[in-house]
């Protein structure tokens, strides 16, 4: 319409300079020039202001509707519907609109994951603190009681001491885990020897492996060097390396084997262990995922989390093959060069 006007608006200035030149060519004293002259010259300017009132109008049209889009936006409306216009100003501003909705919806939609996530973690503090808290309450009103002999407070007292330190685990296990998924945990990456790693880590758990008699072996050349965070991936080895002796028998056997590829370097724990049903493989990885079998077992379900996301901070990944009653192999991929490019990964 814009364009429309633009040229009728030039067809009529064309018109009046050819009227113009044409009273020039009639025989026309000068009174009747003028005022053929002045007669094509406001004519000119009813047009062109009739002209400019209709684009006025125009554009306040279309400003109207451009401030109901927006006010569909602020009211956070899924569907908008987008008029069509052929004006190409008109058009961009649409476009930059369309574009800016489908920001503000993809924002929505990840503040409501992290408030589900965030709510998600909260019911699952407080599921995972309240047996302890009531054992430890339950405990001191026992205490409270006077008819109690020494021996049976100071068993009363150690059974206090233990639900004190589930709590303290539990809650730095639920401070790692929320600066992972909260995005706090910042890495200092560097190139570093990968053996030094494995055996930090192994020195961690090695006191439980001894005291069930478990063989732990590792295989990994000294020269093997990649970049990565010690700390954190000694956290994440380290929570697998205690799921292992926690599943393994009394007498067997985990063993650390280290393969370093052209993009990845493969540290693989095996173990002795009962082994993972097929139909749990997919959920041990889930915060707080225990399976039915590993219920007289201590944990709470958050090692294999946060192995996982430690790994995928990383860039790297953790696969798991498992057979029930011979045994599990978790295998740890970590990139040799954290910035270079590799192949996408099939699972």
């Amino acid at each position: 319409m814009r364009h429309k006007m633009c040229e009728t608006m030039v067809l009529t200035l064309v018109l009046a300079v050819g009227g113009i030149a044409v009273l020039f060519c009639l025989p026309l004293n000068q009174q009747l020039f003028a005022c053929g002259a002045m007669i094509i010259v406001c004519t000119v300017v009813f047009v062109c202001l009739l002209e400019m009132m209709l684009l006025r109008k125009m554009l306040v049209k279309h400003a109207e509707k451009l401030l109901d889009t927006l006010d569909d936006m602020i009211a956070e409306k899924e569907e908008i519907s987008f008029s069509e216009y052929h004006d190409t100003l008109t058009v961009k501003i649409q476009d930059r609109m369309k574009q800016y909705h489908e920001i503000m919806i993809y924002t929505r939609e990840e503040n409501q994951k992290e408030k589900e996530m965030i709510q998600s973690m909260v019911s699952d503090i407080a599921h995972q603190v309240r047996t302890p808290a009531a054992n430890l309450k339950m405990f001191a009103e026992i205490l409270g009681r006077n008819n109690l002999s020494e021996e049976r407070k100071k068993q009363f007292f150690t059974m206090m001491e233990a639900q004190t330190e589930k709590i303290n685990f539990l809650m730095d296990a639920m401070t790692k885990m929320s600066r992972l998924e909260t995005g706090l945990v910042s890495l200092h990456q560097k190139r570093q020897s990968l053996l030094d790693t494995l055996a930090e880590a192994m020195s961690e758990v090695m006191p439980k492996a001894m005291k069930k008699g478990i063989t732990v072996t590792v295989s990994c050349p000294e020269e093997t060097e990649l970049i990565h965070d010690r700390r954190w991936t000694v956290e994440a080895v380290f929570n697998l390396l205690d799921n292992a002796v926690k599943y393994t028998d009394p007498g067997g056997k985990i063993k650390i084997d280290v393969n370093q590829g052209q993009f990845y370097t493969k540290i693989n724990i095996s173990d002795t262990g009962r082994g993972i049903a097929a139909e749990h493989l997919n959920k041990i990885f889930q915060r707080f995922y225990r399976e039915p079998e590993a219920e007289g077992e201590e944990g709470i379900g958050l090692g294999l989390h946060l192995a996982k996301e430690i790994i995928e901070l990383e860039k790297g990944y953790i696969s798991v093959a498992s057979v029930v009653g011979e045994g599990t192999t978790f295998s740890v991929y970590l990139l040799n060069e954290p910035d270079s490019t590799v192949p996408k990964r099939s699972d």
